[in-house]
Parts: C-alpha cells; sequence; structure tokens
C-alpha cells in the first residue's frame, strides 16, 4: 500500500474510488506544498497521473516548480476563466481528480461554482468546507450543488485534528466512476 501525502488520506481514496488506475488526470485547486499535506503528490510520482496545480499564494511557486511535473497556476481560483485555460491546456472532458480546498471555505465554494460543471465532469472530488471553524454553510450549499449536478456524497464530515473539515464525492452513484 502506497504512503498517503494527504491531510486526511485523499490520495489514497482516490485511488481506491479509481482502482489504483496509472496515467490519470487531476485539478489541485489550492494545492499549497509541493508535496506535505498534499492531495495529488502520490498520484502524479508514483501512479504517472498528470493535472494543474492551483494557488493564490507565490510563496508555493519554487517549490512546486522544483518538485512536482505539472504545471502550476498562479491565481485567484475563485475567478479563474477555466473554459479559456483547459482549452489552451487540453484538459480532458472528464478528469479522474479534482481537490478544492481554499481558505476561506467560501472561496472554495466560489471556486466550486466558478467550474463549468457542464462542460467538464470530475470522477472524484474532494471538498473542504472547514465547518469545524465557519460553520456548516459551504457544506450544506455545496452538498446541494454537487447532488444537482449527480454527485454522490460518499464521505460527509471528514475529521481533522480541529473537527469536521471535508466532504468526498463520486460522480454517480458507482464505486468506480
Amino acid at each position: 500500500m502506497s504512503t498517503s501525502y494527504s491531510q486526511a488520506g485523499q490520495d489514497l481514496f482516490v485511488l481506491e474510488q479509481l482502482d489504483h488506475k496509472q496515467g490519470g488526470f487531476f485539478l489541485d485547486i489550492g494545492c499549497a506544498y509541493a508535496q506535505t499535506n498534499n492531495n495529488t503528490y502520490l498520484l502524479e510520482s508514483q501512479y504517472n497521473w498528470s493535472g494543474i496545480l492551483f494557488d493564490i499564494d507565490p510563496r508555493y511557486t519554487e517549490e512546486l516548480g522544483t518538485l512536482r511535473e505539472s504545471p502550476f497556476i498562479l491565481g485567484d481560483a475563485a475567478t479563474m476563466d477555466y473554459i479559456t485555460l483547459f482549452k489552451e491546456l487540453s484538459v480532458p472532458d472528464v478528469i479522474d481528480y479534482i481537490s478544492l480546498d481554499l481558505d476561506p471555505a467560501s472561496n472554495t465554494l466560489k471556486a466550486l461554482k466558478a467550474l463549468p460543471l457542464d462542460k467538464y465532469k470530475f470522477k472524484v472530488m474532494t471538498f473542504e468546507h472547514d465547518s469545524y471553524s465557519h460553520g456548516e454553510e459551504e457544506a450544506i450549499e455545496a452538498r446541494e450543488y454537487l447532488k444537482s449536478l449527480g454527485y454522490t456524497l460518499l464521505h460527509k464530515d471528514i475529521p481533522c485534528a480541529f473537527g469536521p473539515f471535508e466532504d468526498w464525492y463520486i460522480l454517480g452513484e458507482n464505486k468506480l466512476c
């Protein structure tokens, strides 16, 4: 079994859902560090995945550029023009995994709603809502929105040291999407 680099085993959850797929594609929105507490490092380094890393904080640029193969986009993921960017970078219509983890949680919800979910689908999604510190408003709104788009909430309120902070989804109802 692989060693997780994620905060709560998100990378292992993705691998389980996708039958340890090799060569998948991810979006890591709010990636921060290149390895530590990173939801996609294991996928890229040991399973030959590629993807796009996003963060608003320029402090991570050098580390991400040195330790990761996937391109890094420095910018505000809550206001990004994803359609143009995805076309420029030849992003597939069906993406294996998306990690959404911005601060505060209201920005995570804004980024989710900025995504062109009518044109692009995600087989597996982790959505950080930080309800332990911000209340459940973003979590509840995201759950309703994603359910309306055909996503199934498999694990609700994944705990961290502070309390419930994240929900884990799949597209449809099957384990393997």
